[in-house]
């Protein structure tokens, strides 16, 4: 499994887990500079976000972006069921 596959599954595990809320905020956006920089940390590979270009941004965004049209179409299901 590559390092970017690695990384993808540990960003949506950290998002799904939702005991643990530090990447969420308020409004049910995920803070991408957050996430990313968790993963260089997990990853030991601070030298990521030493790159503007590097890959683990965009793909923090692309995470984040699923994971809160999920999260939306989940809220909108159960509220409905209220």
């Amino acid at each position: 499994m590559s390092e970017k596959t690695k990384v993808h599954k540990f960003m949506i595990k950290e998002l799904r887990d939702y005991s643990n809320q530090e990447f969420w905020n308020e409004y049910g956006e995920v803070n991408c500079t957050k996430l990313a920089e968790e993963a260089a940390l997990v990853f030991d590979r601070l030298d990521w976000l030493d790159d503007e270009t590097h890959w683990v941004w965009e793909l923090a965004v692309d995470v984040a972006a699923g994971e809160e049209t999920r999260r939306e179409a989940f809220e909108k299901k159960t509220s409905r069921n209220i």
